[in-house]
């Protein structure tokens, strides 16, 4: 594995997810995320949104076809119901693989890998090296089991291909 780089932050592609499950929501974000994603610096012509319903398929679709085409070294993605403030910039920071902005209790991320995918960003090697689907919603063999989240799937291939994950900074994930 090459070394991670620095985070850069006119090389990156942020994109952010606005669900179509309520559809007169689709497309809205957090008051504060564009003006904050601009304080660090992250040009308008970077920050994307994609508004799929299907979680999994949404943010496949926004790396194959928005965060990969991009040419941008790093992938950003953030939910739109992340509020992010001040005690998210050691996130920006981080030069790891794939770094987690921690969101929730102090407890969930006791473990090393700890991923959830409310807001991270990945240097682009990380979905150039790992095959597709980057996110599944993992069941049963018949299929009636829900047996780990997208989070868990995207993390143990994460690692499988020995990448490294780092938790940096603080978001609310409501």
């Amino acid at each position: 594995m090459a070394e991670a780089k620095a985070f850069d932050p006119t090389d990156c592609c942020v994109i952010i997810l606005t669900w179509d499950a309520i559809p007169q929501r689709c497309g809205m974000v957090q008051f504060n995320t564009i003006p904050y994603l601009e304080d660090r610096g992250i040009p308008r012509a970077n920050i994307h949104s994609v508004c799929l319903r299907w979680i999994p398929v949404a943010r496949n679709w926004a790396i194959k076809n928005v965060g990969l085409t991009s040419g941008k070294r790093h992938i950003v993605m953030i939910d739109n119901d992340m509020p992010i403030d001040g005690k998210a910039n050691p996130f920006w920071e981080a030069t790891d693989d794939v770094v987690v902005c921690m969101a929730g209790t102090a407890e969930r991320w006791s473990f090393a890998n700890a991923f959830h995918s409310g807001m991270f960003r990945a240097d682009r090697r990380v979905f150039e090296d790992i095959e597709p689907p980057w996110f599944d919603l993992p069941a049963s063999a018949d299929g009636t089991v829900q047996t780990d989240c997208t989070c868990g799937y995207f993390r143990d291939k994460a690692v499988a291909a020995s990448f490294s994950i780092t938790h940096a900074g603080w978001c609310a994930h409501p």
